[in-house]
């Protein structure tokens, strides 16, 4: 069985009940950036993608289009503020429901303040 190295584990030895079944991933901030390219890649090495977004619902709508053009029924959104903690619970219940559960949980949701590097500062951080 081919495996993709991400993060610290691969794909092959997340836990699950079947093995032959989809490994099922929640991806905070998976609808821009990072989060996508991350979507992207592991729904290409045969995952399920759930996109966490908070203010980018339209490109997570695209993502979420674009992956199941590619496998049926293999990617889903979710909207939610990671501050908020009736949001939270939104989230991880839709995490539990959708596909009955989450094998890998990639915590990527930042705030992102563009700002040319010379006018970075410590304040930022």
């Amino acid at each position: 069985m081919k495996t993709a190295w991400f993060g610290y584990i691969t794909l092959s030895e997340t836990p699950r009940a079947n093995p032959a079944m989809p490994k099922n991933i929640l991806i905070t901030g998976g609808a821009k950036r990072i989060g996508a390219v991350c979507a992207r890649f592991l729904h290409g090495q045969g995952a399920n993608v759930l996109i966490h977004f908070q203010h980018s619902k339209a490109e997570a709508a695209q993502l979420c289009a674009d992956l199941n053009d590619i496998r049926l029924h293999s990617a889903a959104m979710v909207e939610g503020n990671l501050n908020d903690m009736r949001d939270l619970e939104h989230i991880a219940r839709t995490a539990q429901t959708i596909w009955e559960g989450v094998d890998v949980l990639v915590n990527n949701a930042s705030a992102f303040y563009p700002t040319p590097f010379a006018n970075a500062n410590e304040a930022q951080c």
